[in-house]
């Protein structure tokens, strides 16, 4: 299930026009929706992947959309990292919530003159590294949980 880094500092009210087929969710916040949609998803059996898939949020994905990387001048990497943590934690005592994929589909952030690199060391750009600071906070906190990268 994706989320966005705007959705989760936010928390905005949720417009009703986007869940009029769900009354129920009428005047709820992007994060108590995301959190019933885990609920009934695990209820019914369906094991969930939680997934940090942009930082701003809207459409995904093209170069210049300020989402390539795992942060962005709105949402530093320090944001991202935290933002991680805590849905882990969020999630942790729901056993049917398996698993955390880091980030969706990094790639150059033309906005911003960023090129993602593996291994190059250089910790601004390196998602290597970025990936395994942020599975080793996860496995901190929920040492049962799959990370995929």
């Amino acid at each position: 299930m994706p989320y966005s880094l705007q959705g989760y500092y936010s928390n905005p009210i949720v417009a009703d026009k986007d869940v009029e087929k769900n009354t129920e969710m009428k005047n709820l916040s992007s994060m108590s929706i995301y959190d019933a949609v885990v609920k009934a998803c695990t209820d019914n059996g369906l094991m969930v992947i939680i997934n940090n898939h942009v930082s701003t949020a809207g459409a995904c994905c093209t170069a210049d959309d300020n989402n390539g990387m795992w942060y962005n001048p709105e949402y530093p990497a320090d944001k991202f990292f935290t933002a991680v943590k805590d849905m882990t934690l969020r999630y942790k005592t729901n056993a049917m919530v398996v698993a955390n994929d880091i980030r969706n589909e990094l790639r150059p952030d033309e906005k911003n003159g960023i090129m993602p690199t593996w291994g190059s060391g250089v910790e601004a750009n390196d998602w290597m590294m970025a990936a395994e600071r942020a599975g080793n906070e996860i496995l901190k906190y929920n040492p049962n949980t799959l990370v995929i990268v």
